[in-house]
């Protein structure tokens, strides 16, 4: 491979800055809109089918606490 023109490194801060108050009121309000009942643990399914059902199941309860919430 040929490499055309002068190579620039990438230009990474040593010391990174902490996240501005718009940035950190972002993440606290996509947190709150993204949060999926999905049980903790390891699920062992016989067939896609059982997985997908199941899936399904949380992803519908999700839905309905996030309309609850929002009223």
């Amino acid at each position: 491979m040929n490499t055309i023109g002068l190579r620039q490194p990438a230009k990474i801060s040593k010391t990174p800055r902490p996240p501005t108050v718009e940035e950190q009121t972002w993440i606290k309000d996509m947190a709150k809109k993204q949060q999926l009942l999905v049980p903790k643990g390891i699920f062992r399914y016989r067939s896609h089918e059982e997985a997908n059902r199941d899936w399904t199941k949380w992803m519908v309860q999700s839905i309905k606490e996030q309309q609850r919430r929002n009223g």
